[in-house]
């Protein structure tokens, strides 16, 4: 329930507005009675982004047809963020202090550690593993730019967004696919 709380709150005033005290005041518990739940205010937050990552996970498995469906990948993450805005931005807006690099990310969130393995099933042609991180980070960031930028600076873009991003998507892993071939 205070998460729920929470994740309302955060959603319709900002993360940058959010408060204790201001969940204290919504949930109908004293302040320091949340101190029993939580930690602190970033306690609170890391949850609800871990619980986020959990539904993009969700949204990717649901549309992905095989292991190395990079294209169904993609589908799900972007539908994700754009049925999903305000918490997209929510999850990403909210930096773990444990991830240090990609490869730990990947150990640590199931959605990048997913990216990385359809990656490799996806380009599996005796590459090492780095180069599977790389192109998996250069997808995450496509995937990423893609997501952002309509709720950002593009956000009065007239044509169907949407469409424009599942063909670019497919631009990309169309010459991932002409790359693979050639080496």
């Amino acid at each position: 329930m205070l998460l729920e709380v929470a994740l309302k709150l955060i959603l319709d005033q900002g993360l940058a507005k959010f408060s204790l005290r201001g969940l204290a005041r919504e949930s109908n518990y004293s302040p320091a009675g949340l101190y029993e739940y939580f930690k602190n205010k970033d306690e609170i937050i890391s949850e609800l982004s871990n619980g986020g990552f959990d539904r993009l996970h969700d949204y990717i498995l649901q549309s992905q047809q095989a292991e190395d469906d990079l294209f169904g990948f993609g589908q799900g993450y972007l539908t994700f963020a754009h049925e999903n805005a305000k918490l997209y931005q929510l999850i990403f807006n909210f930096v773990p202090s444990s991830v240090t690099s990609l490869s730990g990310l990947v150990e640590v969130n199931e959605s990048f550690r997913l990216l990385f393995e359809t990656v490799k099933a996806k380009m599996n042609d005796g590459r090492d593993d780095s180069d599977f991180e790389s192109l998996a980070f250069s997808y995450w960031s496509l995937l990423h730019g893609l997501s952002i930028l309509p709720l950002t600076i593009i956000q009065n873009y007239t044509t169907d967004f949407k469409q424009v991003s599942f063909s670019t998507l497919q631009v990309f892993i169309d010459g991932l696919l002409i790359n693979k071939k050639h080496n």
